[in-house]
């Protein structure tokens, strides 16, 4: 009896492997597929863009090829026109360049100009400074005089002051 029962046991077991077994067969048939799908339709995208775009520059070279010719077959009125537009086109480029360069020209001058003036500023405030100093100095000088002389006189100025009060006193 129990070996009828492992046996029904060990049945149920296989049945199982072999249902998740299927079951996963089938998922990675299914990732296989989406896989697939993805891989297909990007390719489908990168082959229609590598044609669009090589449509677009055989257009556009076609175009270039017929601009060409109308201008080589053309009659000689035409071929006077290109000519005319190139040298003026050529003379205006001529002369913003010139202009472009005489206005660097302009603000180099400019600016040495400006250098030079603050130069001379500088100079200049550099020689009031020092004469600034110089009669500074003088003046202390002659104040320093005046002070000695002025304190040698004190004693006497002193002296006659004090009589003076203590007469007036009496």
């Amino acid at each position: 009896a129990w070996q009828g029962a492992v046996r029904i046991s060990i049945g149920l077991r296989r049945k199982q492997r072999q249902g998740t077994a299927h079951v996963l067969r089938a998922l990675v048939a299914g990732y296989q597929a989406m896989l697939f799908e993805s891989v297909r339709a990007w390719h489908e995208v990168v082959a229609s863009a590598k044609v669009r775009t090589a449509s677009r520059c055989a257009e556009k070279d076609r175009g270039l090829a017929r601009a060409l010719r109308s201008i080589a077959g053309s009659e000689e009125h035409t071929r006077h026109m290109c000519f005319f537009v190139w040298a003026q086109t050529r003379a205006v480029a001529k002369g913003e360049r010139s202009v472009c360069e005489s206005s660097q020209r302009a603000a180099a001058a400019a600016s040495r100009m400006h250098k030079q003036m603050l130069l001379m500023v500088a100079r200049g405030l550099a020689a009031g400074a020092q004469a600034l100093v110089l009669s500074m100095c003088q003046a202390w000088r002659q104040l320093a005089a005046v002070a000695k002389v002025s304190q040698g006189r004190r004693g006497p100025c002193a002296a006659y002051a004090i009589r003076t009060i203590a007469n007036a006193e009496a």
